[in-house]
């Protein structure tokens, strides 16, 4: 199967697995007298395995993609794509923070 493909796929059971856990009732914790109650425990645990399942995936597509980068791309074309992605890092973390200070 070609990386363009798989990495199709890939979206597509992100989607449906993160439409599947958004239509899942989510779990409530109450706090009365007696104690601590929660129930749909079992959504945090999908959720966690889908976490993970996601998580291995794009591992994969980060190491498939750099060695496609790698074998395909002029040193130029690395330089654009090594600036782009730390590009996004960097607004991602500015990002988190300024919402984290916000």
């Amino acid at each position: 199967m070609r990386f363009r493909n798989q990495i199709l796929l890939f979206v597509i059971l992100t989607v449906a697995g993160g439409l599947v856990l958004s239509l899942l009732p989510s779990p409530v914790t109450t706090i009365s007298a007696e104690g601590r109650k929660s129930t749909n425990q079992y959504w945090w645990w999908l959720a966690g395995a889908f976490l993970v399942a996601v998580g291995c995936a794009a591992e994969y597509f980060w190491i498939a993609g750099s060695d496609l980068v790698a074998k395909s791309l002029s040193r130029r074309q690395k330089l654009v794509v090594g600036t782009v992605l730390l590009s996004v890092a960097l607004i991602a973390a500015s990002y988190g923070v300024f919402q984290y200070y916000r």
